[in-house]
């Protein structure tokens, strides 16, 4: 006879699946610089995911080689292989599958490559519990190797899940087609977004659906908190407003808004999709609303607005920040801001400060990069707000929104934007919080003055 595990051991961690980067990952002689079309089929069965792929990437040679190396993932094996528009061979070699290429290629040099493969991942990709079944296809690449994707161009993508019956697929990619029979469901989904940010996941998710004029949101919620979806619908609906009104509408004409038993990634945010992976039954208000203040923010600013992350990883999260901050004070009011300065974003600003890391200098190795990013930033941001005058930082930000809606922002643009015309000292102010490595002493009288 079995039992139930304890409760707490019921959300075990599940390992994210990246049909991109984890199946196919070129390593030392060659980095994949751009995927330019994939498609999967997926079928989940009781413990596993059964799949077949198919993937156009570019790779840029780092050294002279015939052959290219590649990492699969377990239980995976390649169909069919190409290198340059030519059928190659696939070589089996310890941990690795070469593709020999035929002839050797010069460092610096771009090649084309095609793979299609097929076979059924592991369990540990599924994970089976009491509660229900979980699957999470999710682009780790999202969260670290940034640098290895062109974030501006698009790709074609296509997938096909096959689910059985009492689990509800989501994702971030345009559904064509989800057709129901006796035995499951069949997604059909396809989009041109950027490259490599598609995410899918499963599971016996509870349903809710909000409207902001031609925005809709959509949230999905995990079962032991479907006495919450409404609360977590009004509140996404409340924040949505508050942007809107604030910059204007987002590219999306819909987002997507996932609260799983876990992720790989915690919380975070793709093109019109957010993941709430760090958000629990036990999660009290404060904490749901900064989870979905902050994800949400970026549909708007990383997302409408992309931004260079060689220069301006600072901004992107920064904005991001402030934006949750500045929807706290209007909706939850002064004292609920008030803690949330205490408790999180000046204890993390201390922390920020003994990094000695300018702003503008901030990259993902950065000592105390996250605490750089986002809450060093939303504090310069807030007093620069409070220096300016509120009328008119918000008036430039809102006009900085729509002039790049669409486009891809640097440090420099942003600055500008935000300072051109304005005096030499509030020039200066700006330049000395982005470029001096010593952070100054800030209070939370300070700072709240400047989001009021």
């Amino acid at each position: 006879m079995t039992t139930d595990p304890p409760v707490e051991e019921q959300w075990r961690p599940l390992p994210s699946f990246d049909p991109i980067i984890e199946v196919v990952s070129f390593i030392e002689q060659a980095s994949v610089m751009q995927p330019l079309q994939y498609s999967l089929e997926c079928t989940l069965h009781r413990d596993t995911l059964e799949l077949s792929a198919e993937v156009d990437l570019v790779a840029r040679m780092k050294e002279d080689a015939e052959r290219l190396p590649l990492i699969l993932s377990a239980d995976l094996h390649v169909v069919t292989a190409s290198v340059g528009g030519e059928p190659c061979e696939v070589e089996h070699s310890g941990d690795k599958l070469w593709l020999l290429s035929g002839r050797s290629r010069p460092m610096g040099s771009t090649v084309t490559c095609h793979l299609s493969y097929r076979g059924r991942l592991p369990s540990a990709y599924v994970l089976r519990e009491v509660t229900g079944t979980w699957v999470e296809l999710a682009p780790q690449a999202f969260w670290y190797p940034l640098a290895s994707f062109d974030l501006t161009s698009t790709i074609p993508f296509s997938l096909r899940l096959d689910l059985p019956s009492g689990l509800v697929a989501v994702s971030n990619g345009s559904m064509l087609r989800k057709k129901r029979s006796a035995s499951g469901t069949r997604y059909l989904w396809s989009s041109t977004r950027d490259a490599p940010l598609i995410a899918v996941l499963a599971g016996p998710y509870a349903e809710r659906q909000t409207s902001r004029g031609n925005l809709v949101v959509r949230t999905f919620v995990r079962p032991d908190m479907t006495d919450q979806a409404d609360e977590i619908a009004a509140m996404l609906d409340q924040i949505t407003a508050v942007y809107v009104e604030r910059l204007g509408p987002t590219s999306a004409g819909e987002i997507t808004v996932v609260v799983p038993p876990h992720s790989v990634g915690g919380n975070w945010a793709l093109p019109h999709m957010i993941v709430a992976g760090q958000m629990s039954p036990e999660s009290d208000r404060a904490r749901r609303f900064g989870i979905l203040a902050h994800e949400l923010a970026h549909q708007w600013w990383g997302h409408a607005v992309r931004f260079d992350f060689a220069s301006a990883l600072w901004l992107a999260e920064g904005l991001t920040a402030f934006s949750e901050l500045s929807a706290r004070l209007k909706l939850e009011g002064e004292r609920a801001t008030r803690d949330r300065l205490d408790q999180w974003t000046l204890p993390r600003y201390a922390a920020a400060r003994e990094a000695k890391v300018a702003l503008a200098e901030c990259r993902l190795d950065s000592p105390h990069s996250q605490e750089l990013r986002e809450d060093a930033s939303a504090v310069f941001l807030v007093l620069l707000r409070k220096r300016m005058g509120a009328a008119e930082f918000d008036r430039r930000l809102k006009a900085f929104y729509r002039a790049y809606a669409g486009h891809t922002a640097t440090s420099a643009a942003f600055v500008h934007a935000m300072t051109d015309g304005t005096s030499e000292s509030l020039r200066g102010f700006a330049s000395g919080w982005l470029h001096c490595p010593k952070l100054p002493e800030v209070s939370a009288e300070e700072v709240l003055a400047g989001i009021r």
